[in-house]
C-alpha cells in the first residue's frame, strides 16, 4: 500500500513534465542575445523585452521552456553561427546574412536613423551623413553594411559593443553621429536617463525584419510549428498587448 502511494505521489509531481513532453512539437533549442532594449532587456524579469517575451511565449506553445542568454552582440551572433539549434534575437535579415541563417519567426520591422547632439545640425540626408567623418555602430549589426553597400568609407565607423557605449562615445565628442536601429535607440536613451530632445533624430538608411533565426538544426516541421505559434499569439492578442506594454 505504502508502496502504490508513492507511485502515485511520483506520479502526481511528475505529470506537469510528462504533458509537456507529449505536447512538445519542436525539440529543446537555446536563445542568446544581448540588452537591445525594448527587444531584449537583461536583468528585468517583469519586463524582459519584447521579442525575448514572444520568444517565451513561442516557445510555450511548441512545449519547450525558453532561457534566454545575454552575451554582447556579435559574441551572440557568433555562439548562433557556431551550434545547431541555438537561435539568436532579434536579428535583422539582411542579404550579407541571408545564406548563413535560417529564419525560423518574422517578429517584428524595424528602421535605421543616424542620431547627432541637439547641439549639432541634424543629419537630415545620406549626402550629409556621408560627410561625417566618426560615426559610431553597434559591432555585429548590420549598419556597417548598409553603410559601405551606400558609399560610405569604412575608415569612418567605430564598432562600440554595445548601443550605450555608443551614445556615450556621442556624448563625449569622441564620435560626431550614432547610427543604428532606431526602437532600440530611443529606448536605450529613455533607460540611461538621457531626454531625447537633446538629441536628433535624422536621415534613415536601411532596415529590415527582426528575426528569431539560427544558423541550423531545425527541420521545416519545426519551422511550421514556430511560425504557427506565432500565428496564434496574432489572433489571441498576445502581440498587440505586448507591443502595447513596450511602446511600440
Amino acid at each position: 500500500m505504502r508502496l502504490l502511494s508513492f507511485v502515485l505521489l511520483a506520479l502526481t509531481q511528475f505529470a506537469p513534465w510528462l504533458a509537456l513532453a507529449e505536447n512538445s512539437t519542436v525539440g529543446p533549442f537555446r536563445v542568446v542575445t544581448a540588452d537591445l532594449r525594448p527587444f531584449s532587456i537583461e536583468n528585468q524579469p517583469a519586463a524582459p523585452g519584447l521579442i525575448v517575451e514572444l520568444v517565451d511565449a513561442i516557445g510555450a506553445k511548441v512545449g519547450q521552456s525558453v532561457q534566454v542568454e545575454f552575451y554582447p552582440w556579435a559574441r551572440a551572433v557568433a555562439l548562433a553561427q557556431a551550434g545547431p539549434r541555438v537561435t539568436v534575437i532579434p536579428l535583422t535579415r539582411t542579404a550579407e546574412r541571408e545564406a548563413h541563417f535560417q529564419w525560423l519567426v518574422r517578429l517584428y520591422q524595424q528602421q535605421y536613423v543616424f542620431i547627432t547632439r541637439a547641439d549639432k545640425p541634424p543629419i537630415s540626408s545620406i549626402d550629409e551623413a556621408r560627410k561625417i567623418k566618426r560615426i559610431a555602430v553597434l559591432r555585429g549589426s548590420p549598419t556597417l553594411d548598409f553603410a559601405l553597400n551606400d558609399h560610405f568609407r569604412r575608415a569612418n565607423f567605430f564598432e562600440d559593443t554595445s548601443v550605450e557605449i555608443g551614445f556615450r562615445d556621442l556624448d563625449a565628442g569622441i564620435v560626431d553621429a550614432y547610427y543604428g536601429g532606431k526602437a532600440i535607440s530611443i529606448d536605450t536613451l529613455r533607460a540611461t536617463g538621457r531626454q531625447l530632445a537633446d538629441y536628433h533624430f535624422g536621415a534613415t538608411l536601411g532596415g529590415g525584419d527582426i528575426w528569431l533565426a539560427a544558423s541550423g538544426g531545425f527541420s521545416e516541421s519545426d519551422i511550421a510549428a514556430l511560425r504557427a505559434a506565432f500565428d496564434a499569439l496574432v489572433k489571441d492578442g498576445t502581440y498587440a498587448r505586448l507591443l502595447n506594454k513596450y511602446k511600440l
